[in-house]
């Protein structure tokens, strides 16, 4: 059984947070003025699938991380359902930002405000941490595994913020 760590405390605050904010989110959508300049985007049902998706595995992180406290360890089964549902916040959240660049906008898209995810990223080095690989000298496969995916992203990003030229389908 793997120990509970403090980011795994910071992790279960963050779920919850976001579980909460979900809820929020949800009613908010439901009350929203038609007057409201984001009205069409919130309301595409698109984006309101995007919401429920993302509330779900942000409560199923948050009850696999509750139990972990509660048992105060991590079980393989824990690990592996968790480790499962960051990839999907990961995964989810590129297809969001895609989903709303493209789709929703058209090939003229407002990169105004587009955000580099930092989440992601510290998604991607929680479950980098939690890998049993073997520990090598000050941790060098951990390190280097972190530093890949940063690379990754911000080459991802600026991807992201080029042009796509769709204009041939």
């Amino acid at each position: 059984m793997k120990k509970i760590r403090i980011i795994d405390y910071v992790l279960l605050v963050w779920c919850l947070f976001m579980v909460v904010l979900g809820i929020i989110s949800s009613y908010e959508v439901d009350n929203i003025p038609e007057t409201d300049i984001f009205y069409l985007f919130y309301t595409n049902t698109g984006v309101e699938v995007f919401g429920i998706v993302d509330l779900a595995l942000y409560m199923i992180s948050s009850a696999v991380l509750l139990g972990s406290v509660i048992k105060k360890g991590f079980s393989r089964n824990s690990l592996i359902i968790l480790a499962i549902v960051l990839v999907l916040l990961i995964v989810e959240a590129w297809i969001f930002l895609w989903y709303t660049s493209t789709f929703y906008y058209g090939e003229i898209r407002d990169k105004q405000g587009t955000w580099f995810p930092w989440i992601d990223l510290v998604y991607i080095y929680y479950l980098v941490w939690l890998l049993p690989l073997k520990r090598m000298k000050y941790n060098g496969l951990q390190w280097g595994l972190c530093i890949g995916a940063t690379l990754l992203f911000i080459g991802l990003f600026e991807l992201v913020l080029e042009p796509w030229h769709l204009n041939w389908l």
